[in-house]
């Protein structure tokens, strides 16, 4: 990360300088005060506004008190003159922000009325601010620091990340920037942020390259506002979104389906090796491995839309016995969150409800369940052909899985001991955060799946079993909806029981 090095006025004796004081920054020039005249180096200067500095550091409180007027009268910034505690605690040790740029981003964060900040560079936490009165109640506050954080913090953010790496598959409404940074990191960070972010407001030194960079890098699908402030200016991304989206509804055969709602796409999956043709939308086109819809089920579906589907705003796949429905719907209760649709189709999460949804969470997944693989720990559950195929598919999983994700294998250990998974292959969220499961997933599934080369769902099982390790591993924000099923006698519910196994888990 670059770093900023301000440009000093030095007001009165170099001498008195703190003999522990940092030498982070350069001296330009000796600042005089005479008979209200301004002498830098000897030299007068009509108006000292034009000179190339960041700072007027005062050396002595007293020269401080006696001139403090002067500078105000003659258009110097507040802020812009500091004594030696202000310097290093709000120049040198913040970063290159000015004494009263904490203002200046309360009155930019204060016209957001809701939704979640990063502040990527811990400028809060750097600035010694340990409460948020001055923002809305409703603004969650995360934080990115390497650096020890004190309780006290914690009335300030609500969550504190030790690196970038646990945050970087979150989606927040703004992300805050304050370090000085190359163009190539500034770029980096950006390219990120058009993925899991809404805007960017992020302060920008005069002198820095990447002022020169985004003012002439302009582009038509982003709304960018500038702010002056002190030797700096703030710069306001907002990216310009569609609010398109899609809900892929698996199906393998005939089946009567409810009214779905506007937004729902039919989807046949395993068309390659079916006798079946529905006369829908199909996952054996283009880029595909339809071929293993007996091995990996609805997967196959899924790779089929992230290789061909168009790409939307929000990507979502439901199930044709099985929808989702919003929490508190009418339709269900917490004692039983598989109910079957009957009459409530009009129940089914239209996409607009599950973009509401997304607002403060990253992902809506179904209520866990322990149904698939409660057997893995009792073979007595299986007959004995079965047994040795599901376990045959089991090593093989686990040594494609740890070949190439070794890093998330303690997360799968986590979820395997629990014994409780999100299974359907059903959830709904931004596309770009889709796309990062889809490449992490189907890098070690698929070649299990062709290896295993057995007609059973054990990888399918597994996949499912992933998804909650991924979910995490990544630390991601989940909402668990109740699912309607398309089908009356179904008889999947569950009781207080799982939700205390689910606080285990996710807590």
């Amino acid at each position: 990360m670059a770093q900023f090095i301000p440009k000093v006025l030095i007001l009165g004796d170099l001498n008195q300088l703190q003999h522990d004081f940092p030498t982070r920054f350069k001296i330009v020039g000796q600042l005089e005060i005479r008979d209200s005249k301004f002498f830098v180096d000897n030299k007068e200067i009509a108006n000292v506004r034009k000179l190339n500095f960041d700072y007027i550091l005062c050396t002595e409180r007293k020269v401080y008190e006696q001139n403090v007027m002067l500078f105000v009268t003659s258009g110097i910034p507040f802020g812009q003159l500091m004594m030696q505690h202000q310097f290093r605690q709000y120049v040198l040790n913040i970063g290159f922000t000015a004494y009263d740029l904490s203002l200046k981003i309360f009155e930019l964060l204060s016209q957001m009325k809701s939704g979640s900040i990063l502040d990527l560079d811990g400028y809060f936490l750097r600035a010694g601010m340990i409460y948020r009165s001055d923002f809305n109640p409703n603004l969650k506050i995360d934080c990115v620091t390497s650096n020890h954080v004190e309780p006290i913090f914690h009335n300030l953010y609500s969550e504190i990340f030790s690196n970038f790496d646990e945050v970087k598959l979150r989606h927040y409404d703004l992300i805050l920037l304050t370090a000085e940074r190359s163009v190539e990191d500034w770029q980096n960070i950006f390219n990120w942020a058009l993925k899991f972010a809404d805007d960017i407001l992020a302060f920008i030194h005069c002198d820095s390259p990447i002022l020169k960079f985004f003012k002439s890098n302009l582009q038509s699908h982003f709304k960018i506002e500038w702010a002056r402030t002190i030797r700096g200016e703030f710069m306001r991304i907002k990216i310009l979104r569609g609010s398109t989206a899609k809900i892929f509804t698996t199906t393998h055969n005939k089946f009567q389906l409810p009214k779905l709602p506007t937004g729902y796409q039919l989807i046949q999956g395993g068309k390659k090796i079916s006798k079946i043709d529905l006369g829908i939308l199909s996952d054996d086109t283009g880029d595909n491995v339809s071929e293993l819809n007996w091995q990996i089920n609805e997967y196959t579906a899924i790779y089929w839309t992230w290789k061909n589907a168009p790409k939307t705003e929000y990507i979502g796949f439901a199930h044709y016995r099985r929808f989702f429905a919003i929490p508190d719907s009418p339709a269900t209760d917490r004692s039983n969150d598989f109910v079957s649709i009957g009459k409530n189709s009009e129940h089914i999460m239209k996409i607009e409800e599950g973009i509401d949804l997304l607002r403060d969470c990253d992902i809506l997944v179904g209520i866990p369940t322990s149904n698939y693989t409660a057997f893995e720990y009792d073979p007595r559950e299986f007959e004995e052909s079965d047994q040795n195929s599901y376990f045959s598919g089991s090593r093989i999983y686990r040594r494609w899985f740890e070949k190439l994700h070794p890093d998330y294998l303690e997360s799968l250990n986590h979820v395997e001991s629990n014994n409780l998974m999100i299974t359907n292959s059903m959830f709904f969220t931004r596309w770009s955060l889709f796309a990062e499961y889809c490449d992490w997933i189907f890098s070690f599934l698929i070649p299990a799946a062709r290896e295993h080369a057995t007609n059973d769902r054990t990888m399918s099982y597994k996949g499912e079993l992933a998804f909650m390790c991924w979910i995490l591993h990544n630390r991601l924000r989940v909402k668990f909806l109740p699912i309607l099923l398309n089908r009356n006698d179904m008889h999947e519910s569950f009781g207080a029981e799982n939700f205390r196994r689910l606080d285990r888990i996710f807590t």
